[in-house]
């Protein structure tokens, strides 16, 4: 995940749309006690990452069934 403050625009837009990915998926609770769980300073950038590149980048790729991504 690059650091650099011109991908921040990106990096948000991504962060949220996989949040409401993973909150369609998985449900709100899931996904709270999640974020809640791993916002520890050692766990924190790892939930960022999933939720930002899995969620918001794979899951929704032009293309991209929601059940292919799940498989």
């Amino acid at each position: 995940m690059s650091t650099d403050p011109k991908f921040d625009d990106l990096h948000k837009q991504l962060f949220d749309e996989g949040l409401k990915v993973r909150r369609s998926a998985l449900g709100d609770a899931y996904v709270d006690r999640s974020l809640a769980n791993g916002s520890s300073e050692f766990a924190k950038p790892m939930q960022d990452l999933i939720t930002e590149w899995c969620w918001g980048n794979a899951w929704t790729r032009p293309g991209l069934e929601r059940s292919s991504a799940a498989c």
